[in-house]
């Protein structure tokens, strides 16, 4: 038996010439402490514990976990790099003249989803995204109270990060 190898080059009417050599590429040893930018990589997980905040003190780009009860006074706000239920994404003061629960709900569900699409991308009724709000209490009222805080939750699941611009 006998095996016939074909080596085969063509090079018709032109000398061949050796390739030119690849430009050699120096890459520095990566020590895990930088990035290709040059920005200081961070190495520090978010924090997930809880502080609990004044309700009063919340505002827009503040994440929290839910809280059960009607009446809030304390929020376990946590940095929204970690696992949360809700995201502040506006606020706004009512323009309702005299504490009425009923019409400060028809105005928070009303402005809470009217300024849902400037920060999620996409409508209210589009979305697969709840709106909650906090609105002032009877007590609150009294003493001056006027704000509503809208945030934005994944029913299904907790958030990491921000839903700004999510779209969905």
């Amino acid at each position: 038996m006998s095996i016939a190898v074909l080596v085969s080059g063509c090079a018709v009417g032109a000398p061949q010439r050796e390739p030119d050599p690849l430009p050699t590429i120096e890459i520095p040893e990566f020590d895990g402490t930088q990035l290709p930018s040059g920005a200081a990589m961070n190495t520090e997980a978010p924090d997930a514990d809880p502080q609990q905040a004044d309700v009063f003190s919340l505002k827009v780009g503040d994440c929290l976990n839910d809280t059960a009860g009607i009446f809030i006074e304390d929020v376990p706000l946590v940095d929204c790099a970690a696992e949360h239920d809700l995201e502040v994404f506006d606020e706004f003061s009512t323009s309702t003249g005299a504490f009425d629960p009923i019409a400060l709900g028809d105005e928070a569900d009303a402005g809470c989803t009217a300024r849902f699409e400037s920060f999620i991308g996409i409508s209210y009724d589009a979305s697969t995204l709840d709106v909650v709000s906090y609105k002032p209490t009877a007590e609150s009222w009294m003493t001056g109270d006027r704000l509503i805080s809208c945030m934005v939750e994944d029913p299904s699941v907790k958030t990491v990060g921000s839903l700004r611009g999510a779209a969905r």
